[in-house]
């Protein structure tokens, strides 16, 4: 009752401002896998490969994110451990959605290492997308995912600003309840429910590469 007496008190005869709708056009499904090579001031090759994912408040977004982690976050993720500290593919990778609220993206992204050339570092990833659309996740390795993420959740709300902004975050998508709720919507994913995914988003003719060389 305080908290919101300061907010009457200090915010109260500021008017509202009406919002505009918002009405952009949705980009069609890709139907041809896109590709372009570009040339530039860049110190290294690098490689982006992108696929179009579900919008941030759609029930496709979490087991897409939970890819994610699967793929590269942390030291024993899977591009990590096999194609950077195995295989030496790469010297650098990382993977992550654009989750922004509208439909976005999963990009994965990363430097060769050296000797080994852009196309040969692709087709290493694409080994382990195809691994994903094949075989389920063990139940291990996505409750490690799981456990983690509801370990970094908890511990960034014991920061205040950080909790204000997840509210302010979450109201904007539609529902502020979801800070207290969204986590049980990772918790509850499977490993049937990331091999649907990756079924439905890592397709060949849905992906955009973009492969960086200096000049």
């Amino acid at each position: 009752d305080e908290a919101r007496a300061l907010v009457e008190k200090w915010f109260a005869e500021i008017p509202a401002s009406p919002l505009p709708p918002r009405q952009l056009p949705a980009e069609p499904p890709h139907r041809t896998a896109q590709r372009r090579v570009v040339e530039a001031d860049v110190p290294v090759p690098a490689v982006y490969l992108a696929f179009p994912t579900a919008a941030r408040t759609h029930p496709d977004f979490y087991p897409a994110d939970l890819l994610t982690d699967v793929l590269a976050n942390g030291q024993s993720s899977r591009l990590y451990q096999r194609l950077l500290k195995e295989r030496k593919v790469f010297s650098q990778i990382d993977a992550y959605l654009t989750a922004t609220l509208d439909p976005g993206l999963l990009v994965i992204e990363g430097k060769p290492a050296n000797g080994v050339s852009p196309d040969d570092a692709l087709a290493a990833v694409w080994e382990e997308l195809e691994l994903l659309k094949r075989e389920k996740i063990d139940l291990r390795e996505l409750l490690k995912i799981q456990r983690r993420l509801e370990s970094s959740t908890v511990f960034s709300e014991l920061n205040v600003l950080n909790k204000c902004q997840s509210l302010t975050f979450y109201e904007s998508l539609g529902d502020a309840q979801l800070v207290n709720t969204e986590i049980g919507i990772y918790l509850a994913a499977t490993p049937e429910d990331l091999q649907r995914a990756a079924n439905d988003i890592f397709q060949p003719e849905q992906s955009a590469t973009l492969i960086y060389l200096p000049r």
